[in-house]
């Protein structure tokens, strides 16, 4: 259905999205499972799945490293903010059934570096949303006034992400609190207050998740006008 509503482009995503995946499940989980650290591993991955959905989704091929760059700025914004308050709550990584189970059958397995991963990996749908929209707009711009200043383009790329960052991070927080909906109100019909809520470890990892995605989409949007405004002034300075 999405081929014959969206044609060239909407095969082009449902291939990105399929070798993105066959990377995740074929290379990256395996490597973990096997050992690997999985924070190393996470950068990999996350450049990986960048630079296949910008091949497929930017159209301008000399366009294409500009959202990877903002992306990977976006994604390591996420993961310093997800390790600080890793520390600060004193979050284990075993917060959730399935990571006990995990911890149990593979010790040996960095739990915490587990969590920052997945931190990782849930952010950059979202953080590559934002920086394919500002190079979008910014490689518009470029094209409809070759010698547009560095300045405006700068100006552009950054209110262009301002305009998208707003629904995305209800997005991204809708989503996390979707997932967790049915324990959160499960908590709630215990009588725990707010700061009940806020101190149990389960929906501390899951605002673990939104905090740092949120930072993420917040730090992609300048990393992705400043790769625009230097990768485009390069550009007009070869002419």
């Amino acid at each position: 259905v999405l081929v014959i509503l969206a044609g060239r482009s909407g095969f082009n995503a449902l291939a990105g999205l399929f070798l993105s995946l066959i990377f995740l499940i074929g290379w990256l989980v395996p490597r973990i499972a096997s050992g690997g650290n999985p924070v190393l591993s996470a950068i990999i991955a996350i450049t990986a799945v960048s630079a296949v959905t910008c091949y497929f989704v930017i159209s301008k091929k000399e366009l294409r490293v500009i959202p990877v760059i903002g992306a990977l700025g976006g994604a390591a914004g996420a993961s310093l903010t997800g390790w600080v308050m890793v520390s600060l709550w004193q979050l284990t990584g075993l917060e959730s059934d399935s990571a006990a189970l995990l911890a149990s059958a593979s010790p040996f397995l960095s739990l915490r570096g587990l969590l920052l991963a997945a931190v990782m990996i849930g952010s950059i749908g979202a953080v590559l949303d934002v920086a394919v929209s500002v190079t979008s707009a910014m490689g518009e711009l470029y094209a409809y006034d070759p010698s547009i200043s560095a300045g405006r383009l700068w100006q552009a790329g950054i209110g262009v992400g301002k305009d998208v960052l707003g629904s995305m991070i209800n997005t991204l927080i809708l989503a996390y609190l979707g997932s967790s909906l049915p324990f959160v109100v499960l908590i709630a019909t215990e009588g725990a207050d707010f700061v009940g809520l806020l101190n149990d470890p389960h929906i501390a990892q899951e605002i673990l998740r939104s905090v740092s995605g949120t930072v993420g989409l917040l730090l992609a949007i300048p990393a992705t006008a400043a790769a625009g405004v230097w990768l485009i002034s390069a550009r007009r300075r070869g002419r």
